[in-house]
Order: C-alpha cells, then structure tokens, then sequence
C-alpha cells in the first residue's frame, strides 16, 4: 500500500510538473475549440441567411407591383378606349384591371408590412416599415416627392397624390383606377364583333382622355413616375442586401483567419514544435546520462538494451561489429 501510494503520489507530481505541450487534455481542449471554430464559420453567417433571403423578397415584391402599375396603365387606356385594338372585350378588360389594382394593393402592403403575394407564391417574412431603412422611409413617406431626386412635385393633375411620399401616390394611382373603372363600364354595344374582325376607333374617348384629369393623373408619363420610385425603393433593397453580403463575408474572413492562427500559431508552432524540442532535450539528457556510466558496469546484453534503444531499427550501424562476450 506504502509502495501504491507513492507511485500515485510520484505519478501526480510528474503530470504537475509536466509541460503544457506534453498533457494530452491541452491537445483535447484546442482540437475542441479548432471543431468549434469550424461550426461558427458555417453557423455564425447563417444567421443573416433569413435577412438575406427576405431582402431578396422585398425586392421581388416590388417589381411586381411596378409590372402591375404599368399593366393597370395599359389595360385603364384600353377600358376608356374600349376600340378592340387588344382583342379584349370591355368585361375582360375591367376584370383585368381589377386584379391588377389589387396585385397593386397586396403588394406594396407585402412590401410594407410583409405578407404573402398569391400570384407570386411570394411570402415577404419581415415588412420594410419594420426593418425601418432609412433611405426606404424616406422614399415611402416623407412629404413631397424624393424619389424624384428633386424638391418639385408639379403635376397638372391631382396635386395633392405626390404630397405625401411613395405610398401616398400608389395608393392614389389605385383610386385613380377605380375612379376609371366606375366612369367607364364595359360597352354593351361596343364597336367591334366579338371575333375583332373589325374594330373602329372611338374619337370621343379620345377626346375624353385630353378632357378627365383622373384620367390624366393615370395615364401620366405611362405609370413612369411609379416606376421610378420603386426603382428607387428596389436599390435601397439592393444596398441592404450588398451589406449583409459584405458582413457575411467579413465574417467569415475573420473566423477562418482565428482558425489558421489557432492551427499553425498554438497547435503546430507553440505544442507540436515545442513538444518535438523538448523530447529531443530528454533523449540528450538520457544519452548524457548513458555515456557517464562505467562501461566494466554494463553486461553484454545490458550493452545490446542500450544500444537498440538509441539505435532506430533497421537503421545503418556503420558496419560496427557486435559486442563480444
């Protein structure tokens, strides 16, 4: 027992004393921190997956409100029209424009307040008013007209539809298209055959499109100045979407950069080089030790232990006969 308990005691003692570089928990620990590293380069950036994936959404929700804007344009000129000139009767022609202003609707409220866009299959899962871009809430509801790029907000027509930014004005346009819709019903009698083998231009209409001001205000640069805004609106999307890409990136850069300074810096340059040093330190101090003992001390075969242990197997002796007995 006396002999067991000082081993124990000696053994406790050499680990105490023993180097970082020799104790296998310190290899342990740093190969679980090098396995830890390389979860966070996947996972760290993988949290601004979802940002990215709604940033590109937001951007899809608004052009299709400006492929909208600009069909409800073609298909409200068609309706007051109503000449067969698109071989659409009037019915189709409003059917078409109501879905359009409400595509116009949903969307810009998807854009807004996030939502799901049916004809897309499009969820938006965080709004833009929520994610608060300065530069998208300026454009969206700051008085006058900033996507414009200027102070002007002249109009001939409905002055007060560009007063109240982005928002104000494609809620307006919706209006303007309902004003349309109510005005100018589907023909009964209207001036073409049902298969448009003839059709007829209707110079009163046209007369009437110079006369309305809802009809001006609609018809206005052919829905432009909409789509100007939302491009404006879709580069403010852009810009979020480069800067979450550019985060991610720096992101990454720096893990993997902590995981090579981790393996050659600690692992390879301070433990394995270090270990390699020291164990080489001890096979001169066992060789030193070695060559001080007496050589008529030794046995043949004492001789022989010693030697094979210095001497790596197989390796060239230099032709040197075996020891004599």
């Amino acid at each position: 027992e006396e002999e067991g308990s000082f081993e124990d005691v000696l053994r406790r003692c050499n680990q105490m004393r023993m180097p970082p570089h020799f104790r296998p928990l310190v290899y342990q620990v740093l190969l679980l921190v090098v396995a830890a590293l390389c979860l966070c380069v996947w996972l760290v950036p993988l949290r601004l997956y979802p940002r990215l994936v709604n940033t590109a959404c937001l951007v899809r929700a608004a052009r299709n409100v400006g492929a909208n804007v600009l069909m409800g344009v073609l298909l409200a000129r068609e309706l007051v029209l109503d000449d067969g000139f698109v071989r659409l009767n009037g019915t189709s022609i409003a059917a078409k424009l109501r879905e359009a202003r409400d595509e116009i609707s949903v969307g810009v409220d998807a854009m807004r307040l996030g939502g799901y866009i049916a004809s897309e299959q499009l969820h938006v899962s965080i709004g833009a008013d929520d994610i608060g871009l300065e530069a998208y809430m300026t454009l969206m509801y700051q008085e006058g007209c900033p996507w414009r790029g200027n102070t002007s907000c002249v109009t001939p027509y409905w002055h007060e539809a560009q007063a109240e930014g982005l928002y104000r004005f494609l809620r307006q346009l919706c209006e303007g298209m309902d004003m349309l819709l109510d005005k100018y019903p589907p023909d009964p009698a209207p001036p073409y055959d049902a298969g448009f083998q003839w059709i007829v231009p209707r110079r009163e209409r046209l007369a009437a499109m110079a006369s309305d001001e809802d009809l001006a205000f609609v018809f206005e640069s052919q829905g432009m100045d909409a789509i100007n805004g939302l491009s404006a609106v879709i580069s403010v999307f852009e810009n979020e979407q480069s800067t979450l890409l550019d985060e991610m990136h720096q992101e990454i850069e720096l893990l993997i950069s902590l995981f090579i300074v981790l393996v050659v810096g600690v692992f390879y340059l301070c433990l394995f080089r270090a270990a390699l040093r020291a164990a080489k330190a001890e096979v001169g101090k066992a060789r030193a030790f070695v060559a001080m003992i007496p050589a008529h001390a030794l046995t043949r075969q004492d001789a022989e232990c010693i030697m094979h242990f210095f001497v790596p197997e197989g390796a060239d002796t230099g032709g040197a006969p075996p020891l004599a007995p």
